[in-house]
């Protein structure tokens, strides 16, 4: 697996959590559930600039 593998598969997983919240429903999402898939992201890209740094 390379880098831009993970970029990708990265990229494409955020698109769909945000496909997901974004959805329309009848139902309102339990509360907290935008700002943890926010702070998932946010750790999840930190992790991928770590790699990145660590990778060179």
């Amino acid at each position: 697996m390379t880098l831009a593998d993970l970029l990708v598969a990265y990229v494409l997983a955020t698109l769909t959590g945000l496909a997901v919240l974004l959805r329309p429903r009848r139902e309102p999402l339990p509360e907290g559930a935008s700002v943890g898939f926010l702070v998932l992201v946010g750790l999840l890209w930190a992790l991928f600039l770590l790699v990145l740094s660590l990778w060179r």
